[in-house]
C-alpha cells in the first residue's frame, strides 16, 4: 500500500503580490483546498486564549468528560466538530496534518471519527491539483500510481463541483500554471466515498467562503481503477498578465479511484 497525504499547497503569503494586498487591504488565509483567500478577518475564526488563531475548541480533559451528562457530552463534541471544520476551511494545511499526525500515532480526532461515521456521498467527487516541473513531493506520487493499485490518503479536500476542483488543478489558484512539462492532475472519486459536507458544519464567514466549491473532507483506503494521461487539460479561468481565459497550458491526467476503506 502507498501511503501518502494529498494537499494542495499554495507556499506561503509572499506568493500573493504586494499590489493584491495593498488593493484588497485584506490578510491572506488559505482555502478550503490549500489556496489563498483574499477576505478580511472573520470575527468567527476560533482564537485561543492567547487570542492566537485557534484549530478549533480545545479537547475536554477526562475529568471534565466524566461530570458531562449524555447531552452534554454530544453538545460539546457537535461545537468541536463544527469549530474544527471552520478552522479547516481557513487553515486546512495545518488541521489536515494535525488529523494525520493522530491517525499516525493512533489518537483520536474530531474529524477522522466524523469522516467514519459520516454518510457516503452518492456523487463524483473531485480533486484537483497541479505539478509542476519538479519531480518530488506528494503530488507527484499519485502521478507514480498504477491501475490496480491500493493507496492511502489522509485527510484532503474534495468538491463535488468538477468546475471548482479544475481550478485547482490548472494550476492557476497557485500562480504556477503557463510552462511546458507541467500537469494538471484531477483525482476523480466514484460515489460512495465516506465524507463530511463542509457545507453541513462551516458557519459565517467560512460558510460563505466555501458556498460554491461544495467541498467534502474525506480520506482513507483507494483503488485506483483507471488512469487516463495526456487528456486536453483544463482551460483557464481567472486570466494573469501571462495566461488568457479560455486557453489550456498543460495537459490533463485523470486517475479515478474508489474509495475501500476509511482509516
Amino acid at each position: 500500500m502507498v501511503k501518502m497525504t494529498l494537499k494542495c499547497y499554495t507556499g506561503n503569503a509572499s506568493q500573493v503580490t504586494d499590489t493584491l494586498m495593498e488593493r484588497s487591504q485584506n490578510i491572506p488565509i488559505f482555502g478550503p483546498q490549500g489556496e489563498i483567500l483574499l477576505v478580511r478577518y472573520s470575527p468567527d475564526q476560533p482564537r485561543d486564549p492567547n487570542g492566537e488563531f485557534a484549530h478549533g475548541s480545545a479537547e475536554p480533559t477526562e475529568e471534565e468528560m466524566d461530570k458531562m451528562s449524555p447531552e452534554e457530552w454530544e453538545a460539546d463534541h457537535a461545537q468541536g466538530l463544527m469549530d474544527k471544520v471552520n478552522a479547516w476551511v481557513w487553515t486546512s494545511d495545518f488541521v489536515g496534518e494535525e488529523a494525520a499526525s493522530d491517525i499516525r500515532e493512533g489518537r483520536s480526532n474530531v474529524i477522522v471519527d466524523a469522516i467514519r461515521e459520516s454518510e457516503p456521498v452518492n456523487q463524483t467527487c473531485y480533486r484537483g491539483m497541479f505539478c509542476d516541473k519538479t519531480p518530488t513531493g506528494e503530488k507527484w506520487d499519485a502521478m507514480s500510481w498504477k491501475t490496480g493499485q491500493e493507496v492511502q490518503i489522509m485527510p484532503s479536500s474534495f468538491s463535488t463541483n468538477e468546475k471548482s476542483a479544475s481550478e485547482f488543478a490548472t494550476g492557476e489558484t497557485q500562480g504556477l500554471h503557463g510552462e511546458k512539462g507541467m500537469t494538471q492532475l484531477m483525482i476523480k472519486v466514484e460515489p460512495g466515498m465516506k465524507g463530511l459536507r463542509v457545507e453541513d458544519y462551516a458557519t459565517g464567514q467560512a460558510a460563505k467562503v466555501t458556498s460554491d466549491e461544495h467541498e467534502i473532507i474525506s480520506g482513507g483506503r483507494y483503488q485506483v481503477i483507471s488512469i487516463s494521461r495526456n487528456q486536453t487539460g483544463y482551460p483557464v479561468v481567472h486570466p494573469t498578465s501571462d495566461t488568457q481565459v479560455g486557453k489550456v497550458y498543460n495537459s490533463l491526467r485523470v486517475i479515478t479511484v474508489r474509495q475501500i476503506g476509511v482509516f
